[in-house]
């Protein structure tokens, strides 16, 4: 670890430059555009507050997912417990008098790869 030290303050650059430097950021990609059926590990998970709503974001292999509202009462008490379900994305549906199509999505069994690393703040 390099340390700068003056007469009045220290810094541990490598604190300081976790926090400044940019990392690639995967694309937000929208649930329904999602491949049909197949199983995206998920890498982490987040519980993120917005304006007016709290929703979850999952970080895919190439991308990043906000579930729909509807899953974040369910989700929030296992956000921690998601790294290496599957994610699968079954299409979208009507839902409603109005024919408000909605996604439809399951999670699956998980496999952890502790490797992956998170790259969601």
């Amino acid at each position: 670890m390099l340390v700068i030290s003056t007469p009045t303050t220290t810094m541990d650059l490598k604190q300081i430059n976790a926090a400044c430097r940019v990392t690639p950021q995967k694309p937000i990609q929208k649930l329904h555009d999602l491949p049909i059926d197949f199983p995206n590990e998920i890498i982490c998970a987040k519980q993120v507050s917005g304006k007016f709503v709290s929703q979850i974001l999952l970080e895919l292999e190439d991308c990043v997912v906000f579930l729909p509202q509807r899953a974040t009462s369910v989700l929030e008490n296992h956000v921690d417990s998601l790294k290496g379900y599957r994610l699968v994305f079954r299409g979208t549906r009507n839902f409603g008098s109005q024919h408000h199509e909605t996604a439809d999505f399951e999670f699956f069994g998980a496999f952890v790869n502790l490797s992956k690393k998170c790259n969601i703040k």
